[in-house]
């Protein structure tokens, strides 16, 4: 009768194998086996080498084969230190009637950089998946359909896109090409989207084609019949006509420029010189300077304001040096009412006959020569009252200086 003997190897778990020896790991004699009964895996010792440097011991590739005449290879893929990573398969792999991936653990990945060909077939949802929970149907050919087949997705996750289950079932029973209220966008075949109400911001925009064609062939800057207003890259705008605005109008710019035949205000009151009170002198004449040509030549005239003297000015033939007008005054042809020039001292003035004052406008009316009142009537052939100089006598005469009496014919 064989002798039983019991034949053991040395063991330990993985943290004892890994901390023996300082942290380097047991060293093993050569031949040596020793057993890892945390993972259940061997490794055999050289004599030299720590534990935390030796392979584990790997199953050969060399016993599996293949159908004779499939031209299929088997070959083991191993990283730099010869450990067993995968295995690589030297053709396309023939599945028969399927190909079951079971991973109760964790997850199956299918890394691909050219993506997952299904070649046509239409059942690859139900090919790949078949998990306990979660999608459970395959897309169903007959029907056209994609069957989820089950009652609640809490999540479904592409690549860093994700959507809940009532975003999910936004695409349900969309037409493509045409929108559906509550429904996702699916463009047509063409491209095409028909839709009868848009809404931006939640109001609701209606157009047509023919007020979307409006944009067609539109230009920047250029004002088109019948088309959209649009600027160009510096705002600009030439071109447009007839404009009505019923609010206010501001212009900033430098120059305004208004070529019209006609120009209406209903403003009584113009104002000129800004539109606040100045905080100082800016030395600036204020009015109108006005273009005319005399036959001959063209020239600028002026009436307003001039700020170097204070007082209204007419200058026919005038020059503009920054906004300071210069050059001879004009003469002014109108009829003066002299009816208010009661109690008004007149100095240094040479009235003659020819000068057709109407006496009559002088009616109730006084001229003080120097300290004398000379009161005035209402008869424009004399002077009322005027008989003689009071104070006035041969030894005691009366001198008028600065002044010129013609006796003229009235």
């Amino acid at each position: 009768m064989p002798v039983n003997t019991l034949l053991q190897v040395r063991r330990g778990s993985s943290s004892d194998w890994s901390t023996a020896n300082g942290g380097n790991g047991a060293v093993l004699g050569a031949g040596e086996i020793g057993l890892d009964t945390t993972i259940d895996r061997l490794k055999v010792g050289d004599g030299t080498t720590a534990w935390n440097s030796l392979e584990f011991v790997s199953v050969g590739f060399d016993d599996i084969h293949t159908n004779a005449g499939s031209g299929v290879s088997v070959t083991p893929v191993t990283d730099s230190n010869s450990q067993v990573t995968g295995v690589s398969f030297s053709t396309n792999l023939a599945a028969g009637s399927n190909i079951t991936l079971t991973e109760n653990a964790g997850q199956i990945t299918i890394n691909s950089t050219g993506g997952v060909d299904t070649e046509g077939v239409q059942d690859v949802v139900g090919a790949f998946i078949n998990a306990t929970s979660g999608l459970s149907k395959r897309y169903d050919d007959t029907a056209n359909t994609f069957d989820i087949g089950v009652d609640s997705i809490n999540l479904v996750k592409v690549g860093d896109v994700t959507a809940s289950a009532s975003e999910v079932n936004l695409v349900d029973g969309s037409s493509a090409g045409t929108i559906v209220n509550s429904k996702a966008v699916i463009y047509g075949s063409a491209g095409e989207v028909n839709a009868t109400t848009l809404q931006i911001g939640g109001t609701s925009i209606t157009s047509n084609a023919t007020e979307i064609n409006t944009l067609d062939g539109v230009t920047g800057g250029t004002v088109s019949a019948s088309k959209a207003v649009v600027v160009d890259s510096s705002k600009d705008l030439t071109g447009l006509r007839n404009l009505t605005l019923d609010g206010d109008l501001t212009v900033n710019g430098t120059t305004t420029t208004v070529n019209s035949t006609v120009v209406s205000i209903d403003d009584p009151v113009f104002r000129v010189g800004g539109d606040t009170v100045p905080g100082s002198d800016d030395n600036k004449d204020r009015g109108v300077e006005f273009l005319y040509h005399d036959g001959s030549v063209a020239k600028s005239g002026f009436f307003g304001f001039d700020d170097s003297t204070g007082k209204f000015t007419f200058i026919p033939d005038a020059t503009n040096t920054s906004e300071v007008f210069g050059g001879s005054k004009g003469e002014l042809d109108a009829t003066l009412d002299f009816s208010n020039l009661a109690n008004v001292d007149i100095t240094n003035t040479h009235i003659n006959g020819s000068a057709a004052i109407a006496v009559s406008k002088l009616a109730a009316s006084s001229i003080t020569v120097g300290t004398t009142e000379i009161v005035l009537g209402n008869s424009s052939t004399s002077l009322a009252g005027m008989t003689a100089i009071a104070g006035a006598s041969v030894s005691s005469p009366v001198t008028i200086t600065n002044s010129v009496i013609d006796g003229g014919s009235p």
